[in-house]
């Protein structure tokens, strides 16, 4: 993206002038995550968690997360928010926030890793749940017909996926436009005789 790279050598040159500046960090992942530099924007999501937790940004340390990218798709556009932890009580690790072209938020996607699909991953995969591992799924979130709050699941994932793989499955579930599983009818109750 030409406007990224030209953005880029403003964004240099003021972090010679002073590289401890977090919000020139936080444009540089934006810019290089624009202009498909992905070793350089993972290096400096890496200084924006640095920020986070090394207690001389205060505001950094009281945000929850960064603006990673923004991916225009067809008559979309999609912010991809990484959190600093787990956010939340389905523990958001991201967010990809979908809006239309006037800017009205339709939809999110969250990558969660909510406790309690965790008892089941263990009993599934015991050696990675042992070593820390987690099941994560991705989300949809929504507002209704009459304008009540929705979550549908729309895939589950073992272990964490990268920034890259969850972003490319992103795509795919936007592209296909992806509707959320069902859940299971509930077994007809039977009588006892």
């Amino acid at each position: 993206d030409q406007k990224a790279t030209e953005a880029l050598a403003y964004f240099q040159l003021a972090l010679a002038l002073d590289a401890e500046d977090a919000s020139v960090h936080a444009l540089l992942v934006q810019a290089y995550a624009q202009s498909g530099d992905t070793k350089d924007r993972d290096a400096q999501r890496a200084v924006l968690r640095g920020f986070h937790s090394d207690g001389k940004h205060p505001d950094f340390t009281r945000s929850m997360g960064f603006l990673v990218e923004t991916i225009p798709f067809h008559d979309r556009v999609v912010q991809a928010i990484e959190f600093y932890e787990p956010a939340g009580k389905f523990h958001f690790y991201y967010r990809f926030n979908v809006f239309d072209l006037a800017g009205h938020l339709q939809s999110f996607y969250a990558l969660e890793s909510d406790d309690a699909d965790q008892a089941m991953f263990a009993q599934q995969h015991a050696k990675e749940a042992a070593a820390g591992e987690r099941r994560f799924s991705i989300d949809v979130y929504s507002l209704n017909a009459e304008g009540h709050p929705t979550q549908g699941l729309i895939t589950f994932i073992d272990g964490q996926p990268s920034y890259d793989d969850l972003r490319s499955r992103m795509i795919k579930i936007l592209d296909s436009n992806a509707q959320p599983v069902k859940p299971p009818a509930p077994a007809p109750a039977v009588a006892p005789r």
